[in-house]
């Protein structure tokens, strides 16, 4: 028992000490002993748990297993049954695509000019999609993806994402507010920063929705100085949905004029993130987290504004 324990808390001070020197100095010289080291983790909480939800019991021990009989094997790819949960790097897959330096670099979308209001047709088209990964890079059992489009008076978001379960929440649970259920996540900031920046949530369910407002106070004695201001009320966005073939289909309008903005020109560019809640488990109460850009150190939120990649006006 103390031999199982201590190679884990060994292992969990190596995975600390080489994540530190891959953010310090990023490159595939400091992700590979990285990988190394996370793949061996999880080989150990493998033998430690072998086939079922929680530990095996010793050997001649049956009354102690390691870490706990409510330790579960979720629980241990986060850091077991300390209330610090660490996400990233623990649940990050083994491999990634050749080349890709995780958490480094500013993601990059284009948006498209059209002359007309995009429909559901649009979401036939293969050309323009952005993948939703799992929100610190985590493998997620779900698929989703978003594509942009402008014109002089709107930027459209179009967002088709996987149904957890049925196309309608199940029994007596009833959705009444926007985070109840499946809902999506948009942050944007329309200009060359971060600084402003607005905050929309919508359900696939509810017909509730969420938005807020960051940075229009500028000075530290206002109480809503670098907080969201939910008082914000954009008027004039909308969202329309399809709920088919098991996929969720959302098609946002997110006007200019709520914004402030002007109309964006070919060579701009907003700061942007999208995001994907879907729910599973009895009554749905399990959420799977999805985001375009991914949010690698902050376990508590969905997306923050640091983690915005950037919207390219085409």
């Amino acid at each position: 028992l103390v031999r199982i324990e201590f190679d884990y808390a060994k292992s969990m001070g190596a995975i600390s000490a080489l994540y530190s020197a891959y953010k310090l100095r990023p490159s595939k010289e400091s992700l590979a002993p990285l990988m190394a080291a996370l793949k061996e983790r999880n080989a150990m909480i493998k033998r430690i748990f072998g086939v079922g939800r929680g530990p095996k019991c010793i050997k001649g021990w049956p009354e102690v297993v390691p870490f706990g009989r409510k330790t579960t094997r979720e629980m241990m790819k986060v850091n077991g049954r300390i209330t610090a949960i660490i996400t990233t790097p623990l649940t990050w897959p083994e491999e990634f695509p050749d080349g890709e330096l995780p958490g480094v670099g500013v993601k990059s979308a284009d948006a498209v000019r059209v002359s007309a209001p995009p429909t559901f047709g649009d979401f036939a088209g293969k050309d323009g999609w952005n993948i939703l990964r799992g929100k610190a890079l985590e493998p997620v059992p779900m698929k989703a993806r978003f594509k942009a489009m402008y014109d002089d008076a709107s930027l459209y978001l179009l967002v088709e994402g996987d149904l957890a379960d049925a196309d309608a929440p199940k029994g007596s649970y009833t959705v009444k507010t926007v985070w109840g259920d499946d809902y999506i996540e948009v942050m944007v900031a329309p200009g060359a920063t971060r600084d402003v920046h607005y905050d929309l949530q919508y359900g696939a369910y509810s017909s509730d929705r969420f938005d807020a407002v960051t940075g229009l106070a500028t000075s530290p004695l206002d109480p809503l100085f670098g907080k969201p201001d939910a008082t914000w009320e954009g008027k004039g966005w909308k969202v329309e949905s399809r709920r088919e073939g098991g996929k969720w289909l959302a098609i946002a309008t997110l006007p200019y004029s709520d914004f402030g903005a002007a109309a964006p020109k070919r060579g701009d560019s907003w700061f942007i993130n999208v995001g994907r809640v879907a729910r599973t488990g009895e009554k749905r109460i399990e959420r799977i987290e999805m985001l375009w850009s991914p949010n690698t150190e902050d376990r508590k939120s969905l997306m923050i504004p640091n983690a915005m990649g950037k919207l390219m006006f085409k």
